[in-house]
């Protein structure tokens, strides 16, 4: 099993409908985001705060402690996304991943701390 924290740039816009799904959490197989989507609306995902240019470097910081996840984006003091995990995965690795049609996809400046 594997969870992901996934951003979406094509959905940093004003379109308030699309918007909401910026930023989301999904742990395949089990809990895809349109499952979690569909049993849990608007809990999984939310909208970016603040957001950035989509064509634009952002920075995102992700804290896990204990069963929640919470993603802040460029320094803000409010998060974009807090969810309680629905799985109980006690886990050591991060993977990177990132895939947007017409965009670069680059990491920098990547620190992992415990």
């Amino acid at each position: 099993m594997m969870w992901y924290i996934f951003a979406r740039s094509d959905s940093i816009d004003t379109d308030a409908v699309t918007r909401k799904y910026s930023v989301k959490y999904m742990s395949l197989p089990e809990y895809s985001y349109l499952q979690l989507r569909k049993a849990y609306p608007g809990v999984y995902e939310n909208s970016v705060t603040p957001v950035p240019e989509a064509d634009e470097w952002f920075h995102a910081t992700i804290v896990i402690k204990d069963d929640w996840v919470t993603v802040y984006v460029n320094h803000s003091a409010t998060a974009s996304l807090k969810v309680k995990r629905p799985d109980s995965l006690n886990f050591r690795k991060i993977g990177l991943w990132s895939w947007d049609q017409g965009l670069s996809n680059d990491f920098a400046n990547v620190t992992i701390t415990e």
